[in-house]
């Protein structure tokens, strides 16, 4: 059973199309990258770049020190490829070596109502951790901007816009 079951874990994710998905990645136990305010503005800049570079509609956002929460739909990108070159140049550009757990947690997104839950949740890690009392005082999250990010177009047209 060993054999199977590693196979199987190491088989590729595939995404359907048209769907929102939550994505968390964290960093390797103890690290905190990004409570280096300079290394979580890169990660935010990279993020907005995505939307054009990757062809994802990014619908939110949020940098924490030791992990990352992305709310997207792929067009055209597979999410483990988005993955990997997110992780992976994040750590080459901010010279920061093998800081990544190797896998990352995804769910997909079913209803508006999901959709929005996640979003608030999102936005209110900061909350839940203890630093910042409100979510719109926390800079490295889209929840100043997030209705600007494609969020909005996806509700007045769809995510096949």
């Amino acid at each position: 059973m060993g054999i199977l079951y590693n196979t199987l874990v190491q088989l590729r994710r595939f995404w359907e199309d048209e769907f929102a998905y939550h994505l968390t990645t964290t960093c390797r136990s103890g690290f905190r990258p990004f409570s280096n305010p300079a290394n979580a503005e890169f990660v935010v800049g990279y993020l907005l770049e995505a939307r054009r570079r990757d062809d994802i509609l990014l619908l939110a956002y949020c940098v924490m020190p030791n992990h990352m929460h992305i709310c997207c739909i792929p067009r055209k990108s597979d999410l483990t490829k988005f993955m990997m070159n997110l992780k992976r140049n994040i750590s080459f550009h901010l010279k920061l070596g093998p800081i990544w757990e190797r896998r990352f947690h995804d769910r997909r997104i079913t209803s508006l109502d999901d959709l929005n839950n996640t979003i608030e949740y999102i936005h209110g890690n900061p909350v839940e951790s203890g630093m910042t009392t409100e979510p719109e005082n926390y800079r490295f999250s889209s929840v100043n901007s997030w209705e600007t990010l494609d969020y909005r177009l996806v509700m007045e047209f769809g995510p096949d816009m």
